[in-house]
């Protein structure tokens, strides 16, 4: 009984663009690990990564069966102190220039898998990996090319060079018009690691939720969702420019780009890829990131993020009534009888002043729009000063703040009136002097006080809305 075969159509022929010797080459060497005929069957080639100093080193890739198929798997193995999760892998063509970068289908410390596709490699002649702080070290597929099975290249480079003139290039707009369905896995906000996350496309279309508070060391991953063919030529990068309305839904019509061939209504839909970029060192306010792609006639913007930065406060100013154990009543006269007598002007053994506080955060800067991070954190040491009479007063205590609201203990030294001790007169002795000339000094007195404030961020807010209420 004969074995059984699988049918076969022939293959439809391809209508690659021109492209230059030197890159068609390894790309039409992985091209036919694809082409029909070639075995299908699960490809693995594995890299091992280890450090020397700060250099990243590698031993010879070993490359299994050497074909690239349409299901070969790249295995990286890392010897300490090299963790597979801080592994960046992205092609790179002859120029340097850094493709989208690779998504790993599974990471651990001590290992990380990728999918290797013809599409994620297309014009381009290298992997470049990085493990931060070494440097970039790339693994030439030119190298690999010998390895690599299949019929002779010239045949496919010739092929291109008789067909691909008849072929329409691929504009940026219309590149720009891809609809990418399945979004990447992405973290909104990393808090312990200061680093939000977003998914755009490549003209500013936000596909995710913004992260809930990013203040100014925070940074921003803008992980732009675009055409696979698009995802090289992307730039992303902080600016002040200011975006002109309207000119997103036009830009790049008329732009062609050499090399990207427009998908016909019976190819398959257009692969998209995701590309990652960090932003960081906003400065508090707005804050606007420019996307932009890189053109054959130069850098065009495609979109315009903008976003609002959250301060870092080092303290609080804050404002309120304080009442204190300290009292200050003063000296007065009083009839009693034929006599008079020396008094006190108010009575009680407190006072209510209004104080002037500052409060440093002394767990670190702090965004206001977040909670903290722990309920001590609540918890900071306060200085303040009388408002009535700065030079007589001296404040220090503990406070607990939430909502704008602070509550303050602590001990009050204040400078208050007394009588001379040398006259040796106390209150409710005769005087039979005016009350000009009672024997008063100043000396000064500690004790606790109590105080309810307002910072003053949240205290504008408050007469702010009174006056707007007041008003007619």
């Amino acid at each position: 009984m004969p074995p059984c075969s699988t049918p076969h159509r022939a293959p439809r022929r391809l209508r690659p663009p021109v492209l230059s010797a030197a890159l068609l080459a390894p790309l039409a060497l992985l091209a036919l690990g694809l082409a029909p005929g070639a075995a299908h069957a699960q490809e693995t080639w594995t890299l091992t990564l280890s450090r020397v100093g700060q250099e990243l080193s590698h031993q010879p890739l070993d490359l299994g069966r050497g074909q690239l198929t349409g299901d070969t798997t790249l295995d990286i193995r890392c010897r300490a102190p090299v963790d597979c999760q801080h592994i960046e892998v992205y092609p790179v063509d002859a120029s340097g220039l850094a493709g989208a970068t690779l998504l790993p289908v599974q990471a651990q410390r001590r290992s990380a898998r990728y999918r290797l596709s013809l599409a994620d490699l297309q014009g381009m002649d290298s992997l470049a990996l990085r493990h931060r702080p070494a440097p970039a070290k790339r693994i030439l597929l030119r190298a690999l090319a010998d390895d690599l099975q299949g019929d002779s290249p010239p045949d496919i480079m010739n092929d291109a060079a008789a067909i691909s003139d008849n072929r329409p290039d691929a504009t940026i707009g219309a590149l720009l018009d891809t609809v990418c369905a399945e979004l990447p896995a992405f973290r909104s906000y990393d808090r312990d690691a200061q680093r939000g996350e977003i998914v755009v496309t490549a003209t500013g279309t936000v596909l995710t939720p913004w992260p809930d508070a990013l203040d100014e060391d925070d940074t921003l991953i803008v992980t732009v969702l675009a055409d696979a063919r698009l995802a090289p030529l992307l730039e992303v990068r902080r600016t002040s420019a200011q975006r002109a309305l309207g000119d997103i839904r036009i830009l790049g019509d008329d732009i062609a780009l050499p090399g990207l061939v427009r998908q016909s209504e019976s190819d398959a839909a257009p692969r998209c890829a995701a590309r990652s970029f960090p932003v960081g060192n906003f400065a508090p306010g707005q804050a606007e990131i420019e996307l932009a792609v890189r053109t054959p006639e130069g850098r065009m913007r495609t979109g315009l993020l903008e976003l609002r930065v959250h301060p870092l406060y080092s303290g609080m100013f804050s404002l309120g009534p304080l009442w204190s154990r300290v009292a200050d009543p003063g000296f007065t006269l009083v009839p009693r009888g034929s006599d008079t007598v020396i008094s006190t002007e108010e009575q009680g053994q407190s006072r209510m002043l209004f104080a002037f506080y500052y409060t440093p955060f002394v767990w670190g800067p702090r965004d206001i729009e977040k909670p903290v991070r722990a309920w001590y954190e609540h918890i900071n040491p306060s200085v303040g000063m009388v408002l009535s009479e700065p030079l007589d007063h001296a404040l220090a205590g503990l406070s607990v703040g939430a909502r704008g609201f602070v509550l303050t203990a602590g001990v009050h030294l204040a400078r208050v009136r007394v009588l001379d001790e040398e006259s040796e007169l106390e209150r409710g002795d005769v005087f039979t002097g005016e009350e000009d000339e009672l024997p008063v000094a100043r000396a000064w007195e500690l004790g606790p006080f109590v105080s309810v404030s307002v910072d003053l961020r949240t205290a504008l807010k408050l007469a702010g809305s009174l006056l707007s209420a007041a008003a007619p």
